[in-house]
């Protein structure tokens, strides 16, 4: 656990939470690439991005702590590793109910909102290609 204190900082009980959603992420993401409404499409470049992206997350949140430490010793505490661990835990929360919601499975008012975002995302989408 001291090895946890030292890269995450004091952050470490929600880098656990962080890990749990990215691996859940990782999961329902490829269960989403191989189910019947995707038609099958899994793609191994996608994933890979995907990967290093989610590395460069948990890198980003070891800079974090860092810079919590240095921030301590200087004598004003920012607690960025907590703020921006819990960020990133909330969007990949977001992100498996979003590969849930595509598999099929019903989250209530979860879904609704889901809706909601990739509305609002499409029709942002839309516009910068009209500009273009």
């Amino acid at each position: 656990m001291t090895i946890m204190n030292h890269l995450f900082g004091s952050g470490a009980v929600l880098i656990h939470l962080l890990i749990l959603t990215i691996v859940l992420d990782i999961a329902t993401g490829l269960m989403k690439s191989f189910s019947k409404k995707t038609k099958m499409n899994f793609k191994s470049r996608t994933n890979l991005v995907g990967l290093m992206k989610k590395f460069g997350m948990i890198c980003a949140v070891m800079i974090c702590a860092v810079v919590d430490q240095v921030s301590v010793h200087i004598g004003t505490p920012l607690n960025m590793t907590f703020w921006f661990t819990l960020a990133l835990t909330i969007n990949e929360a977001l992100s498996v109910c979003e590969n849930l919601t595509v598999l099929g499975i019903d989250l209530g008012p979860v879904s609704k909102v889901l809706e909601v975002f990739k509305e609002k995302e499409t029709t942002e989408t839309t516009r910068e290609g009209e500009k273009k």
